[in-house]
């Protein structure tokens, strides 16, 4: 519907008080969103969705939504896969910011992952290998140094984990190697367009168990 207060731009008040030439003409104003998880047999989806017409839209006329107090939306969707050990997704991010001075923020569009689980036959090691791709992209007309940066970022993770269990409680040991790897544009050829690292991480995570047999009234408990 038509806002007798907004023209697309600016309310009212703000046309009146810049001195805008030309007459003040309404605008039309709108919110749409749409959220739904889907699940069919090994496969899930996920999509939320929330657009609206302007930068002003929450504070003018306010919503009784959550995202009512946030700097920008959020529009997400997901496709999965998962079957023994091994998982896959597709997914994509879009941002509609709601300030004027903010920055533009990074679309993922689109996000790939995949990652695969298991147990070494004859020995008491899991392990697990992550991958992900993404390419992130921004309008950069108006950014300067890091900024300007578009491009792709690659993550691998391998890890391994030696699980102890016991009747008094756990003990689990795992190490692992992240690697990330960016494919970057900028205009800027004193930046590098193609940083790496790589970081060795190891952890050591274990509990104990203070439990009992007894009973009560007759009754076997647990203390």
């Amino acid at each position: 519907p038509e806002d007798d207060n907004y023209n697309g731009r600016v309310n009212r008040q703000e046309f009146n008080e810049l001195g805008t030439a030309g007459s003040f003409r309404p605008d039309k104003r709108w919110l749409l969103t749409f959220s739904n998880r889907g699940e069919y047999g090994d496969f899930t989806s996920f999509v939320d969705y929330t657009a609206v017409s302007d930068l002003d839209f929450f504070v003018d006329l306010g919503t009784a939504l959550s995202i009512a107090s946030k700097s920008q939306l959020e529009r997400r969707g997901m496709l999965g896969y998962a079957k023994d050990g091994f998982r896959a997704r597709i997914s994509a991010l879009r941002v509609q910011p709601l300030q004027f001075e903010i920055v533009e923020p990074y679309q993922r569009l689109p996000e790939v992952a995949l990652g695969y689980q298991g147990r070494l036959s004859g020995l008491p090691l899991n392990y697990r290998i992550d991958g992900e791709w993404s390419r992130v992209d921004r309008a950069t007309d108006a950014l300067a140094g890091g900024d300007q940066f578009t491009g792709s970022r690659f993550h691998g993770e391998p890890r391994l984990t030696v699980p102890l269990r016991r009747a008094w409680g756990h003990l689990d040991g795992t190490v692992a190697y992240r690697y990330t790897r960016y494919d970057l544009q900028a205009r800027d050829p004193a930046l590098d367009a193609r940083p790496e690292r790589g970081v060795a991480l190891a952890s050591l995570d274990g509990a104990l168990v203070f439990e009992r047999g007894t009973s009560i009234f007759g009754n076997a408990v647990k203390q």
